[in-house]
């Protein structure tokens, strides 16, 4: 309506198809099974300020903070130097805290998924599933070989999204108590649809909403906001104060500011329990409005000509993240994308590539180019004229 172009795309499917094909795969793939033959984790037990009581009542609240761009600067310039994903690095970061408030080591951790890429359906709905991922965490490790570890658990699940958490939890017997809810008491989040919000001639923030109710006792939320990260954590009202929701904040925070001075520290000592108090001195800022996101470089480098797949990797990148162009040397997490814009980009792909690409390439990847090189690989030769798209 604002540019006089169509809007939306033409190749929508209705949310049916997707409800659907969800119901009748399998529930339960292989893959879990395995993850969990020794049955589910022992409880967290985060540190509550009320005893748990009989039932769990839903009521939720939310402590909100924006770190300085500085800091989010740095964070990516880590996880770069690390050779992992800024959702990778954040979330490990998370488990960390975990640790450091529950001193445990095995523990489930939820990793919300957009289910549209699983089912090859590009539906317009809430498909969305959550992952149950089991992480360990080993004192001796480094933070950097536990990111790593993160990242290669998160693409296996990734690779096996076709779970019914349900199903998990009847199949390994996971321990229900009154009060608490069975295998997955938090989940952790990491959301880049903030990042590349803009329309011709309008100024505007976007933030997510305050939570009155919440599924999970803590759900950790880190939105990249335009060059700011904004952390929201939506916690369970019943168990927990707005103090202590802020005071994990500054504990998550201050474990960022570790692992960046050092990716080496290992576990053991990065999941100490520490005084926080005066340790984040300059990593907030006050809410402010977004500003746009200056063009990205185009896609062609000059005097070079982009092969067919380079194209279709290039455009795919560029409609998913609603921009021109996207530059064919550029990574694409740099670009402000996060595993939903993944999945997205892996159902245009296997469209108008090859069926046979895994989301795990997005991921491991250092460029568009090296995706293109990849999905060439894996596709074997080609003739010269336009590859048909696939139908699924």
């Amino acid at each position: 309506v604002l540019e006089g172009k169509k809007a939306g795309p033409s190749d929508i499917a209705p949310f049916s198809d997707f409800a659907v094909k969800a119901i009748s795969a399998d529930p339960l793939p292989d893959y879990w099974r395995e993850l969990y033959a020794d049955g589910a984790p022992a409880p967290l037990d985060l540190p509550t300020d009320r005893p748990r009581g009989q039932d769990f009542s839903y009521r939720g609240a939310t402590a909100r903070r924006i770190l300085s761009k500085a800091l989010c600067d740095e964070a990516r310039a880590a996880a770069r130097s690390m050779g992992v994903s800024l959702s990778t690095l954040s979330m490990a970061a998370y488990v960390a805290l975990l640790s450091r408030l529950t001193g445990r080591e095995d523990m489930a951790v939820g990793l919300p998924v957009a289910g549209q890429a699983a089912h090859h359906v590009n539906a317009v709905g809430y498909c969305v599933n959550v992952l149950p991922l089991r992480l360990t965490v080993d004192p001796q490790t480094s933070f950097k070989d536990f990111a790593h570890a993160v990242q290669s658990a998160t693409l296996d699940a990734f690779d096996h999204q076709d779970v019914s958490l349900s199903a998990l939890i009847d199949a390994i017997d996971a321990p229900r108590a009154p009060g608490r809810l069975p295998l997955i008491e938090t989940v952790f989040n990491f959301a880049g649809y903030f990042a590349g919000l803009e329309a011709p001639g309008v100024k505007f923030s976007a933030h997510e909403n305050r939570r009155a109710a919440v599924c999970h006792e803590v759900f950790f939320n880190l939105a990249d906001a335009g060059g700011k990260f904004i952390i929201d954590l939506d916690y369970a009202a019943d168990l927990f104060d707005e103090e202590t929701a802020g005071r994990w904040i500054d504990d998550y925070t201050n474990i960022l500011t570790e692992i960046i001075r050092n990716s080496d520290i290992e576990l053991g000592a990065l999941c100490r329990q520490r005084e926080t108090v005066g340790d984040n001195v300059g990593a907030f800022e006050e809410p402010v409005a977004r500003v746009a996101p200056e063009a990205e470089a185009d896609s062609v480098v000059e005097g070079e000509t982009l092969t067919p797949t380079e194209k279709a990797v290039c455009e795919g990148a560029a409609e998913t993240i609603g921009a021109d162009d996207a530059p064919i040397d550029g990574n694409f997490f740099d670009l402000g994308c996060h595993s939903i814009h993944a999945s997205r980009l892996l159902t245009r792909l296997r469209r108008t590539t090859t069926p046979e690409l895994g989301i795990r390439a997005i991921f491991e990847t250092d460029s568009l180019r090296a995706l293109a090189a990849h999905i060439d690989e894996i596709a074997g030769p080609t003739t010269d004229f336009e590859r048909e798209e696939f139908v699924f």
